[in-house]
């Protein structure tokens, strides 16, 4: 980012990763405290007061802390993409993947169900052609800190009945766009006007002939380096031929979709 130092880099990066880690607001003692840098706690608060004013972090008024804004987790998708998965995490997404290819018929419900119990959000599955559609773990939304307010639940409601109705629309949007994994973060998002959710995306073209996508939606507080990687296995696999439905996924404060 030409527009920040290395400092300020390094300072909005440890911000992020530590909110995104306590949901709690992030002051400059206590990011020297736990992070520690080559520089003075009054360096870093003034950093963090230009990284403010640059539109990169907000204060909450309720602290003296500062947390992301849509600018902010940009940046950090931007600069530091995906983290590797490990070994392991790589053989579960496949252990899971084959198990669920001699079910096809139920996997949209299965597929739902366990997004919800290993994603920690709500499981959404569609089939946009027969027009049939599965959700499952409402109460994930309801037990998360970044949902706590009536704004970010019908939010979260309205994107759920948006995906529905609109899945052929979010399907072309990604067909026109080209890419193999899009990031949506708040307001950026050019399909829904959102405010507190983010999205991750990725096309998917199944054996049968169907297209469809995969979507990771969770609070703009979601672990973006882990979750990008795991789309990036799922886009794998479904590619790989192999691939007769999604798998269940281990990822913080996310919401897995599945379109075909």
């Amino acid at each position: 980012m030409q527009d920040l130092t290395s400092r300020q880099q390094e300072i909005l990066t440890a911000v992020i990763q530590l909110y995104v880690q306590t949901a709690e607001p992030v002051a400059s003692k206590r990011l020297c405290d736990e992070v520690g840098f080559a520089c003075s706690p009054a360096t870093v608060r003034n950093e963090m007061a230009a990284l403010e004013k640059a539109g990169y972090l907000t204060n909450t008024h309720t602290s003296s802390g500062r947390v992301p804004t849509d600018k902010g987790y940009r940046f950090f998708v931007n600069e530091h993409g995906r983290d590797d998965l490990s070994k392991e995490e790589q053989l579960g997404l496949q252990e899971e993947f084959l198990k669920l290819r001699a079910q096809y018929a139920r996997m949209a419900r299965i597929t739902s169900k366990l997004l919800a119990q290993h994603g920690g959000g709500i499981g959404f599955s569609s089939l946009p052609e027969q027009g049939i559609s599965f959700e499952s773990g409402l109460t994930n939304l309801l037990r998360s800190p970044d949902f706590t307010g009536s704004d970010e639940l019908a939010e979260a409601a309205e994107v759920l009945e948006q995906l529905d109705e609109r899945s052929e629309e979010v399907l072309n949007e990604l067909e026109q766009r080209g890419g193999e994994i899009e990031v949506y973060i708040g307001q950026e998002n050019p399909m829904f006007q959102l405010n507190h959710v983010s999205m991750i995306l990725t096309r998917a073209e199944f054996p049968n002939g169907e297209k469809g996508f995969v979507a990771l939606i969770g609070p703009k507080r979601m672990p973006y380096q882990r979750n990008i990687s795991v789309m990036d296995q799922i886009r794998r696999l479904l590619s790989g031929g192999s691939g007769m439905a999604l798998v269940a996924l281990s990822t913080t404060g996310g919401l897995l979709l599945l379109s075909f």
